[in-house]
């Protein structure tokens, strides 16, 4: 690796994304030029250690693998690979991975970054979709992730995942051991840094309101619609609290603001850690199911980095690194056994 010059991250995701900003920075650090393709930037300020960013926009079919998008899309990535000349390519999800897999020439690396497990992903989406065609649908995926993250991991000379059980789990599943490694999805030490070493300009209900405050949020949909996490016991057993309330960075909703969470909005990057860091308790309330159950959430290791108190599902990975560190209340945990644990902080 020390005679690489170049790298090339691709992802179907947008800009900036800290798990791949984390992994490029180091490596920029190194002296490598960095470039990455990806679907577009979010209003967060653009990182500045990228040599080049290119905007790539995936559609619909592309992320649902259909092989015509796929391979008309494969010819634009082409042209930017060959300009670029990179030594290494490194695809951060399963779309990216699917599309520069065939157009690799073999003098150059192929790292594969599985921060999501795919088709387990897609499996649990299916199972939890009530309408008959958006299941088939996902059904599709599913199978479709199956086969071609078994393609993608055969192509591959390094694939990268979250935590040990999945290098188990590929592993019984005829994937070489050898170039499998895990590491942890920590988020930036240098946002965490930055929130601690700086005063953001936080919402005014930080200083207006007195109680004891509990951090969730959910950026893409309303708590209530979220298939990952639950709070509605935590939310019933706060309401009845004179002294704790529960503050949510993400879309107004109504069932939860009718027990009193304050919903704050979406708020950019810094200022939703700072404000994190000004609450007692980061909420982890995730369903446990075959992928949850080895997940590892930015948000729990950002949390542990902030200093700040963990609230959390007993997800066994979790369980297995931080055991009685971690106050752990599942969403099923009875309301009046949360009050009390409340209480006692």
């Amino acid at each position: 690796m020390n005679a690489t010059k170049k790298i090339l991250f691709v992802t179907h995701s947008l800009t900036p994304d800290k798990r791949i900003d984390q992994v490029a920075q180091t490596l920029k650090k190194q002296g490598f030029e960095i470039y990455l393709i990806c679907r577009g930037q979010k209003k967060d300020t653009i990182p500045d250690f990228y040599n080049e960013i290119i905007y790539v926009k995936l559609n619909k079919k592309h992320l649902a693998y259909l092989p015509g998008a796929v391979s008309k899309m494969r010819k634009k990535f082409k042209e930017l690979i060959t300009r670029i000349a990179p030594d290494v390519i490194h695809a951060n999800d399963l779309p990216a991975a699917n599309i520069v897999r065939k157009i690799i020439s073999p003098n150059v690396k192929f790292v594969y970054d599985d921060h999501e497990v795919w088709e387990i992903y897609y499996k649990l989406y299916t199972k939890r979709t009530k309408n008959l065609l958006k299941k088939i649908q996902r059904k599709y995926l599913c199978i479709a992730a199956k086969m071609l993250t078994r393609k993608v991991m055969t192509k591959a000379d390094l694939i990268i995942f979250v935590n040990d059980y999945w290098v188990k789990y590929y592993s019984k599943k005829g994937i070489e051991a050898d170039k499998m490694i895990s590491l942890e999805n920590f988020p930036l030490k240098r946002e965490i840094d930055k929130v601690l070493s700086n005063n953001f300009k936080l919402d005014p209900f930080f200083t207006d309101d007195s109680r004891k405050k509990i951090v969730t949020a959910s950026k893409f949909s309303k708590i209530s619609a979220s298939i990952l996490r639950n709070i509605d016991n935590i939310a019933q057993a706060v309401s009845e609290l004179d002294n704790w309330v529960i503050v949510n960075f993400g879309q107004s909703d109504e069932k939860f603001e009718k027990l009193g969470v304050v919903s704050l909005g979406y708020k950019p990057r810094y200022e939703f850690l700072a404000s994190c860091k000004k609450c007692d308790v980061v909420l982890n309330p995730l369903l446990i199911d075959e992928l949850m159950d080895y997940c590892s959430p930015n948000r729990f290791f950002e949390a542990a980095l902030l200093g700040v108190r963990i609230i959390s599902s007993k997800v066994k990975t979790l369980v297995d690194k931080f055991d009685d560190l971690i106050i752990w209340i599942n969403p099923e945990t009875p309301k009046e056994e949360i009050k009390s644990i409340l209480k006692n902080m």
